[in-house]
């Protein structure tokens, strides 16, 4: 399911499906994930990051998008052809925020409510884990999830150009947008 989400941002830089979903498996990290079914049938999936983690490890990973690690998973021109598609999708969330990395759901389970309730199990996670803030980023092209978003509380805080991108895959620039959690009621002293 990953790959649907990520195929856009992937299948120009990791051409070959094969080796791409090999990467995604073996990058997975179980913890990090947020899987959301119906009845049996997977409907959506979330990967989460913050400053200390990440739903992904290997070679997906922030470290492991070196031109020399890609070059040993890809050889010479897929690892240049991921380093420039992949790089402007490398963040590093600020420490206050958790960072909400690609969320997808199957597109026979769209409009069914899965995507909001998908992010209310986020901003749960995020409570817990004492964030002030969730942070994504939304190509310019995804109206749809930019809407959800926007129902959701999210607002736009950063947005990043890069035109040359559009023709090689579908859009040419990207949205950062923040939804600041409410503060919880202090307890009462006495």
């Amino acid at each position: 399911m990953f790959d649907q989400g990520l195929g856009d941002k992937m299948g120009f830089g990791i051409r070959d499906d094969r080796r791409r979903l090999a990467l995604i498996e073996r990058a997975l990290v179980a913890d990090d994930i947020v899987v959301a079914k119906v009845g049996d049938e997977l409907a959506g999936i979330v990967g989460l990051k913050t400053r200390g983690g990440r739903y992904a490890k290997g070679p997906l990973s922030d470290e492991a998008l070196s031109l020399r690690s890609l070059y040993r998973h890809l050889g010479f021109v897929g690892a240049l052809r991921a380093k420039f598609i992949l790089v402007p999708f490398q963040s590093t969330p600020p420490a206050d925020a958790l960072y909400l990395g690609e969320i997808v759901v199957a597109e026979a389970a769209r409009g069914r409510g899965v995507g909001t309730r998908l992010l209310e199990e986020v901003v749960t996670i995020a409570r817990e884990e004492g964030k002030a803030r969730i942070q994504l980023d939304v190509a310019d092209s995804n109206h749809r999830a930019r809407e959800l978003y926007e129902r959701q509380g999210y607002v736009v805080v950063k947005t990043i150009r890069f035109g040359f991108m559009r023709r090689f895959m579908g859009y040419g620039g990207v949205d950062t947008m923040d939804h600041v959690l409410d503060q919880p009621a202090a307890k009462d002293e006495a």
